[in-house]
């Protein structure tokens, strides 16, 4: 019988090509599905972007997601597989069932046949109660695992099963490819049956824990001297998978040092991943854009003007620095009516009731500054307007944001911190500054006006200039920076305009999803099946 025909099995491929299955929290919409833009986190964008781009280089590679509208369940249950899933004395079923993205792009969707949206896991723009928010333990914050999520986990390495036994012998094979930490489990799990698998560490700040017990009763047998009596299920997915990643070289680095103290006090993230890099088994590999981030819809209209426009576009999280924005407006607001009596920034972000309550009272009160909840459409057009993207995060895994920005033709000023290193283009050493600078005289007298101006020249961006993990950015920092760089934006600095140019050229080449999949397969895919052999 005829199985998964319409994804995995769509487009066979000779042996040597595994077929990747993306294991995602966060659901992801069908052409029948109302409302514009994709609903999907920094995250979800950048699995988008690895399976679009696999999938071009004629690679097979499905997205497993759990399903969201009851309404498609509905219309779709109807032939689809499915799974027997068993908790403790419960049998849960749970339907396989194939879709298509307004795109075109194939994935699957899991869903409860007798319960409508029964996992429901929302991203971080919703307001939503999900399990990337919970009690905080230490310095991370952790959720127990409930029943949905433990049926998810499950029914995502059946499905992997599913795959296996329908695979053509010595002709084709299968990667289980997990992100993050609710799909940690389902990563062991999977790696457990002897399926290759891999795991992408996109945000190591988030976990979810399992009772020792419980999780020995699906049969790991973990001493309770190194994991404790809670099992942190991200430490577990980073000790267990064939090859673990992230999503940028620089947060690579930053998370696999001895000193990076995140998880449980007996088994540090850094312990792990420190040990894995060393080994060769934990590369950064840059996310990518999906197509319609790189080249948008949105009609480019003139860059602010004569006076400036400044977008900051993501979550009301303390992590995404936008604290530094809100605590000193309201001091600052004269100093930027004198540089711009009609100056614009707008933060388009989706937080807590508290954080969003906070941006309305700033909006009310300070003339030029606007809030509005996110939406990919708006976005889009904001930045077409856009002189200046901001994003002074404490910690960023990768910055989407950013890129999105450089693509957009925006100029973006950023800490040095994560991904953004990799992407604003830090030097690494002085012969590499030069080399840059040599090229424009244009540069270099902007090189020379930022040191004034608490900031510092990247390849392609700005930099706050105290705001790396060792020197935190402080809100004098931050201030004396973002006024610095809107005094160059009004003297419409040749060495800005070039810069951004640079930066767009840049995005438009090597933010493509083509290049990320191209490394997945050659530092992460390929050698899990060499292992294998």
């Amino acid at each position: 019988m005829a199985v998964l025909e319409k994804t995995f099995f769509a487009h066979r491929k000779p042996h040597g090509m595994p077929i990747i299955l993306q294991a995602c929290h966060e659901p992801i919409k069908t052409k029948s599905m109302e409302g514009g833009g994709s609903g999907l986190s920094g995250y979800g964008q950048a699995i988008k972007a690895l399976d679009y781009g696999l999938r071009h280089i004629n690679h097979p590679s499905i997205r497993v997601a759990p399903l969201c509208d009851y309404r498609t369940r509905s219309i779709l249950c109807g032939n689809a597989p499915i799974l027997k899933i068993k908790t403790g004395d419960k049998t849960f079923e749970i339907a396989v069932i194939e879709a298509e993205e307004e795109n075109g792009s194939p994935f699957i969707m899991l869903g409860n046949i007798h319960q409508d949206d029964y996992f429901g896991f929302r991203s971080y723009r919703s307001s939503n109660t999900n399990h990337l928010t919970g009690g905080r333990q230490g310095n991370y914050l952790s959720t127990v695992m409930d029943e949905k999520t433990l049926v998810f986990n499950l029914a995502l390495v059946e499905l992997a099963k599913m795959v296996r036994e329908n695979l053509r012998p010595g002709e084709e094979s299968l990667i289980f490819h997990g992100h993050d930490h609710i799909t940690a489990l389902a990563t062991a799990l999977a790696g457990k049956d002897g399926i290759p698998t891999a795991f992408t560490v996109h945000n190591p700040a988030f976990t979810t824990t399992m009772p020792l017990d419980s999780v020995n009763c699906l049969g790991f047998g973990l001493p309770a001297e190194k994991y404790g009596r809670e099992v942190d299920l991200l430490a577990l997915a980073m000790e267990c998978a064939g090859r673990v990643a992230a999503p940028s070289l620089s947060y690579a680095n930053e998370i696999s040092r001895d000193d990076f103290e995140h998880g449980p006090k007996t088994l540090t993230y850094g312990t792990i991943l420190g040990r894995r890099r060393r080994s060769g088994e934990f590369p950064g590999i840059l996310n990518s854009l999906p197509p319609e981030f790189i080249f948008p819809a949105a009609g480019q209209a003139e860059k602010g003007g004569n006076g400036f426009r400044v977008l900051f576009a993501n979550r009301l999280a303390p992590q995404k620095g936008y604290e530094l924005l809100e605590g000193g407006l309201w001091l600052a607001a004269p100093a930027l009516k004198e540089l711009d009596p009609d100056f614009n920034i707008t933060v388009m972000a989706d937080g807590d009731n508290e954080s969003v309550k906070q941006m309305h009272n700033l909006a009310v009160h300070v003339n030029g500054f606007h809030y509005l909840p996110y939406s990919e459409e708006a976005m889009f057009n904001h930045l077409a307007a856009a002189n200046l993207a901001l994003m002074p995060s404490l910690f960023e895994p990768c910055g989407l944001f950013a890129m999105t920005a450089q693509a957009s033709g925006v100029l973006a000023l950023g800490t040095r911190v994560g991904g953004l290193r990799d992407i604003l283009g830090e030097f690494n050493h002085f012969r590499d500054r030069e080399d840059f600078l040599s090229k424009s005289p244009a540069l270099r007298n902007l090189e020379d006006a930022l040191a004034s101006s608490y900031l510092r020249l990247g390849k392609y961006g700005l930099f706050f200039s105290k705001s790396s993990p060792s020197d935190s950015l402080s809100p004098t920092g931050f201030w004396q920076g973002f006024l610095g760089v809107l005094r160059l934006i009004k003297a419409k600095d040749p060495g800005l305009a070039e810069l951004r140019d640079l930066a767009q050229k840049h995005a438009r080449e090597h933010y493509v999803p083509q290049r990320m999949a191209k490394e997945y397969l050659e530092r992460v895919y390929l050698p899990l099946l060499e292992e294998k052999k």
